[in-house]
């Protein structure tokens, strides 16, 4: 199958996931859109920052601290892969840079001369339903959560406050409401009382890598059996004062 990226620009865990994928896969990724700037919205980082008085000193340091190592290394060690675009570079797959609406005009011609089967989606922008309809076969989307529980942002944070036994990542095929659809695949890690988000987060990425190149397989077959338990949506946006302080009465930690 013909297959296309669209993933979010960061030096944290997408780098790894898609190297992943790229050495495992049986179809061939023809392109990639790159996503460079998020709408406030749904901005992670800015959120972090917003709300800086809820981290720690140590996870305000730990953090700055890996972002500058992993963007020094990003440019001076070319064996270290801590950019998408590195990332794609090296593989010769070709990209472009995609900023706050991916639905517009100028990208929508760029895939659609793609001719793909499949869009998979790791990222944090909207799909309207003209991208939806632009591959021959289906839209996926990987997400750090056990769907249909905690969809929405922080999928982590939320298994972590709520007391959860499990985490893990869900790929589910795309509709026009976000973390919808059907779950085809999963994979489960457990949580470990005292870890720090940062490595549960990292866990599930690298599940991802598995649970995508399953849900291809099943979509090369046309196979979009659901295999998601019966188990009520829960919806989060960014976590608010209250659920920190549910996250911290459990122990939790940033990074």
């Amino acid at each position: 199958m013909r297959v296309f990226f669209v993933l979010d620009e960061t030096v944290f865990f997408h780098p790894q996931f898609l190297e992943g994928v790229i050495q495992k896969t049986k179809d061939e990724i023809v392109g990639a859109a790159v996503v460079t700037a998020i709408p406030k919205k749904n901005n992670v980082e800015r959120d972090i920052i917003k709300r800086f008085y809820l981290l720690h000193l140590s996870d305000i340091i730990k953090l700055g601290f890996l972002k500058i190592f992993f963007l020094i290394e990003d440019i001076f060690c070319p064996n270290k892969l801590r950019s998408v675009k590195k990332t794609l570079r090296k593989h010769k797959i070709p990209y472009f840079k995609v900023n706050n609406n991916i639905n517009k005009d100028e990208y929508l011609r760029q895939i659609e001369a793609l001719q793909v089967d499949v869009i998979v989606s790791s990222n944090s922008l909207y799909f309207g339903k003209r991208l939806l309809s632009i591959p021959r076969k289906v839209c996926i989307n990987r997400h750090s959560g056990l769907l249909p529980n905690n969809a929405g942002l922080w999928p982590c944070f939320q298994a972590y406050r709520k007391g959860e036994k499990k985490a893990g990542v869900s790929v589910h095929t795309m509709t026009p409401n976000i973390d919808d659809g059907i779950v085809i695949s999963k994979r489960e890690t457990p949580i470990i009382p005292g870890e720090t988000l940062y490595n549960l987060y990292e866990r599930c990425f690298d599940l991802s890598i598995d649970a995508v190149l399953e849900a291809l397989d099943k979509v090369r077959n046309d196979d979009y059996s659901a295999v998601n338990e019966s188990k009520q949506r829960n919806y989060y946006s960014f976590p608010t004062n209250e659920q920190w302080k549910e996250f911290r009465d459990r122990g939790g930690k940033y990074i």
